[in-house]
């Protein structure tokens, strides 16, 4: 009888043990889960989704076109100081032919940044007499001074357009302004 109750004993105490060790598994486990989901980025984080108004210019001439939108989604690297980003445009010149932009961003200083974008050009189209945008790549580089939590301004972003080959055959440059998107119901 006292060897049931020694072994009773044992195997009780082994299922507790190990009942402890799955709890404090999940329990770590969901500790890390809910650190790397915090939607609040921190007021100086470029971190999160924005809502751009782009406005490209003649570098030379400053002649502007008028603005269209694009939504720009920036993600933290390892160091905090750099990360990846994702956009896509409702460029009127670049509608079915342009693919959603990749890229990388890193910090160079209190609120600002350096962000470069590429993305596909998937087929011809003739923007105007002296410029007809071929099969290739865009590649926007630019400089981001964020203003406070939710507002960042970009002033002479490089725009460049690439053939299949590699040359650079046409330069372009633009201004933007962007708000964090949020889930205000007052936002378009």
């Amino acid at each position: 009888m006292i060897k049931r109750f020694v072994k009773r004993f044992h195997w009780m105490a082994a299922v507790a043990l190990a009942g402890v060790v799955v709890v404090g598994i999940l329990a770590l486990g969901c500790g890390g889960v809910t650190q790397a989901a915090d939607p609040n980025p921190a007021a100086s984080s470029i971190v999160g989704t924005w809502r751009v108004e782009v406005t490209t210019y003649n570098c030379s001439t400053f002649a502007t076109q008028p603005p269209f939108w694009s939504l720009l989604t920036f993600t933290e690297g390892d160091s905090g100081q750099q990360g990846t980003m994702m956009e896509t445009t409702n460029n009127p010149a670049l509608v079915g032919i342009r693919s959603p932009g990749h890229g990388s961003w890193i910090s160079t200083g209190p609120n600002t940044y350096s962000v470069v974008t590429e993305a596909f050009i998937l087929g011809e189209k003739v923007l105007n007499p002296m410029l007809t945008l071929q099969v290739g790549t865009q590649k926007i580089l630019q400089n981001i001074t964020q203003t406070d939590a939710n507002d960042w301004t970009e002033t002479g972003a490089a725009v460049k357009f690439f053939d299949a080959s590699g040359n650079n055959y046409a330069t372009g440059c633009a201004n933007a302004k962007a708000t964090r998107l949020t889930d205000s119901d007052s936002q378009p």
